[in-house]
């Protein structure tokens, strides 16, 4: 069963009109993510949030192809999602612009649920989560590509 976690701020009826016969729950978020089998993510701090949810999760993200090439020109990173990035490697599936298909959601989901790839996952969730309660949290590692476009 899907569910959307949605937001009072938008209404109803544009939620019907893309996810016609999916629930649609408002303003419980953390609660809907908190009990889900797994969940599919745009990218952002809701990706973290979802990691230390305990979630398994496939980030999705789609924009316009003139923002995604320019996005492309200054911004050089491997990954999108902070779950990743603080992990430095690619521990939740990320399906961006082109990649972001029915098909290859279904892939995932079906891969994420799996209980050998949802402890894999989890375990990671338990590394990010040490990496978060490090003494000093601004010690950690990140690239310089990525310092660069934050201070850019």
């Amino acid at each position: 069963r899907f569910v959307i976690a949605g937001t009072s701020n938008i209404e109803q009826s544009l939620y019907h009109q893309y996810a016609p016969g999916v629930d649609i729950v408002t303003d419980q978020t953390y609660n809907l993510v908190r009990l889900a089998d797994a969940a599919i993510v745009t990218s952002g701090t809701a990706t973290l949030e979802t990691a230390l949810l305990k979630t398994p999760q496939i980030v999705c993200y789609k924009t316009s192809k003139l923002s995604y090439l320019i996005a492309k020109l200054f911004v050089k990173i491997k990954y999108i999602s902070l779950v990743n990035i603080l992990l430095n490697k690619s521990s939740i599936s990320e399906l961006i612009q082109n990649y972001l298909t029915a098909e290859n959601i279904i892939n995932k989901l079906n891969y994420i649920l799996d209980p050998i790839n949802k402890k894999r996952i989890l375990n990671d969730y338990e590394e990010v989560r040490k990496i978060l309660k490090t003494e000093k949290p601004s010690s950690i590692t990140i690239s310089k590509e990525i310092i660069s476009f934050i201070y850019s």
